[in-house]
């Protein structure tokens, strides 16, 4: 063998005496190699779970009734076992005569009696004991998300508990909660618990046998108002959060604005029992504020806009006879109402119209002469239509037979009406 390890072979004595130093050489790595592979398969033994919960609970962990306690030994897998604290408190373990008393014992204080108790059996014994399962150290937890029992963690807190239970079943702001001791009642502020800045002094530590209760309260609906009547968007709208105000204005052009028929002079806000009435034709039809349209909303205000009551007919020879609308932005002439209504037709006689008008109780025929520009009327207030009025525009008289005069088509026409 030269200085880098290697065999030279120069005769057989050589290479016998060089097999002898290579095993020499081996000998002590394949021993090392052998350690390792049976620590690492002996260590991937350990459950992870085991683990966490002993980190959890920590070694001064109390046990008791119930609780699932596992041993395990390198290299005496015979030990290894996952025991059950009976109710007199105690266990049975494999090599040891008398059951060994655990409740009440830490975990470092039972691994010490198992280790006593097998030590005169084995060698250099490596021992560990750990918790699988906690049942005696629990804590419960009602009214969140996930109720229910949990173990008993090293320094666990109320916010601890409240986040294995899946979390607050309402807004921090609306849950309260006691916490159950010893058959005494704890309060505690939850939004010191839980809220955005917790406060450790509120978030108390958990005992044994612990029990949270916590209470959602119903949350109150947002504020809201509503905008219903002539407008494009009736419906609800909500009040501002932080409590400030909104006007009417604001209002009315959350609904869309108003359509053309509605009534601005006639609105009216219900609060409660109240019925507030407001006139916003200053404000949306002639731009100046006044004091109506510094209204302010309320949570539960229902803003009624109303429509436009007053209306006129158009009848006889006309191209679309109907019912109109009078706006209140304006006043409508009777030559407006004429083109309103799509203008007089080719057999009109405009020189016999007639306006029909109930005044003081009684009704009045003022007629009408759309020819000679109404140089006849006194009265410039029987240009304008009013709620009510009916104009009529008569068909032009032509001489007719015997047969024509007798026909229903001539006699409905002789009525203003157009079969066809």
């Amino acid at each position: 063998m030269n200085s880098s390890g290697f065999c030279i072979f120069s005769s057989r004595r050589n290479v016998s005496s060089c097999c002898r130093n290579c095993i020499k050489f081996i000998s002590p790595l394949i021993g090392v190699l052998l350690v390792i592979c049976f620590v690492g398969n002996n260590c991937s033994a350990y459950p992870q779970e085991v683990k966490d919960l002993t980190t959890a609970v920590g070694n001064d962990y109390t046990i008791g009734v119930d609780d699932v306690i596992t041993v395990k030994s390198v290299g005496q897998s015979e030990i290894d076992d996952s025991v059950t604290v009976l109710s007199d408190g105690t266990i049975h373990i494999t090599g040891i005569t008398d059951d060994i008393k655990a409740e009440g014992l830490t975990l470092a204080q039972l691994k010490v009696l198992i280790h006593k108790g097998l030590d005169r059996l084995y060698n250099n014994l490596e021992l560990s004991v750990a918790i699988k399962e906690s049942h005696s150290r629990m804590v419960t937890v009602i009214g969140t998300k996930l109720s229910g029992q949990f173990p008993l963690r090293k320094g666990m807190r109320v916010s601890i508990l409240i986040a294995l239970g899946g979390g607050l079943a309402a807004k921090t702001q609306l849950v309260s909660g006691n916490l159950l001791r010893d058959f005494k009642n704890i309060k505690l502020d939850i939004m010191k618990i839980a809220g955005q800045t917790p406060d450790s002094d509120a978030d108390l530590l958990l005992k044994t046998g612990d029990t949270l209760v916590l209470n959602s309260a119903e949350e109150a609906p947002l504020p809201v108002y509503s905008v219903l009547g002539a407008v494009f968007k009736p419906g609800n709208f909500p009040l501002p959060i932080d409590g400030s105000s909104v006007s009417i204005a604001h209002a009315i052009a959350d609904s869309g604005g108003t359509l053309e028929r509605a009534s601005l002079t006639g609105v009216t806000i219900q609060r409660g029992n109240s019925k507030i009435l407001l006139n916003l034709y200053p404000l949306l039809i002639e731009g100046k504020p006044d004091t109506d349209s510094k209204f302010e909303l309320k949570n539960g205000d229902v803003v009624f806009i109303p429509e436009i009551t007053s209306k006129y007919l158009v009848l006889g020879q006309v191209l679309k006879p109907g019912i109109f609308l009078i706006p209140e932005s304006k006043q409508i002439s009777i030559f407006e109402a004429l083109a309103t209504a799509g203008g007089s037709s080719s057999d009109a006689e405009l020189h016999k119209a007639s306006l029909t008008r109930v005044v003081g109780g009684k009704q009045v025929n003022i007629a009408i002469d759309y020819t000679s520009k109404l140089t006849k009327v006194s009265d410039s207030s029987t240009l304008m239509m009013q709620n009510g009025d009916m104009l009529y525009i008569p068909i032009r008289r032509r001489k007719s037979t015997i047969a024509e005069s007798l026909s229903p088509l001539f006699l409905l026409g002789t009525l203003g009406l157009r079969p066809f």
